[in-house]
């Protein structure tokens, strides 16, 4: 479920070429059913009410905790939010801070380094659904490579970050590899500032609904 929440959330910021707001109205009708359905849909019912209360507020520090609680469940919940509170910043100053957040992030532990690999994979996904619309998108993904690239400079430091690519957490079969891959061909094909994994796993397109 983690992986296919990613992939999702992904989608629905592009399809709503960056709105924020509705992507998350959306994601919320979506993964209703699951709380019922799923032994985590209730998880990922609070998950998602942080994620709106941290941007809401502007204040990410709630998804380190959400990062710690179910597993990776919760890694991925916390990565989403900080790849929407990157999407929805207005200016350089709002994105310094959650870069700050993401790098603290990738260097608190394992679950923090799988959140902040999950917030990589979501905006990598943004990028190569938004790219594949044209013209249509290109508001979309100028405002989204500079979002990536802040992400992208605050983990490849962190050293959990580093150690979770050298040892593929199980977040997602090639996940880390495959968001940096994807995310950085949006900023410039070359990757962010010559820095890029070797490898790259491609998975298809999945609605969260559909994995379960």
């Amino acid at each position: 479920m983690a992986t296919a929440l990613n992939t999702t959330s992904g989608q629905l910021l592009a399809e709503n070429n960056g709105d924020v707001e509705a992507a998350l109205q959306q994601l919320t009708a979506i993964t209703e059913p699951l709380a019922q359905l799923s032994e985590g849909g209730s998880s990922v019912k609070s998950g998602i009410e942080t994620i709106k209360a941290a941007l809401a507020s502007g204040t990410p520090e709630p998804l380190l905790e959400l990062s710690k609680s179910d597993g990776k469940l919760g890694a991925a919940l916390a990565g989403v939010g900080a790849a929407y509170g990157l999407a929805s910043a207005t200016n350089d100053a709002i994105r310094g801070e959650w870069g700050d957040f993401i790098k603290a992030l990738a260097s608190s532990g394992r679950s923090g380094a799988e959140a902040a690999a999950f917030a990589m994979r979501t905006l990598g996904e943004s990028g190569r659904i938004a790219a594949q619309t044209g013209e249509a998108a290109a508001a979309f993904l100028s405002r989204l490579a500079p979002a990536f690239g802040v992400v992208a400079n605050s983990v490849v430091v962190a050293d959990h970050f580093i150690e979770a690519l050298r040892a593929r957490l199980p977040c997602g079969e090639g996940l880390h590899q495959q968001g940096f891959d994807e995310g950085a061909a949006v900023v410039q094909p070359g990757g962010v500032n010559g820095t890029r994994p070797p490898g790259s796993a491609h998975g298809k397109d999945a609605r969260l609904t559909s994995h379960l």
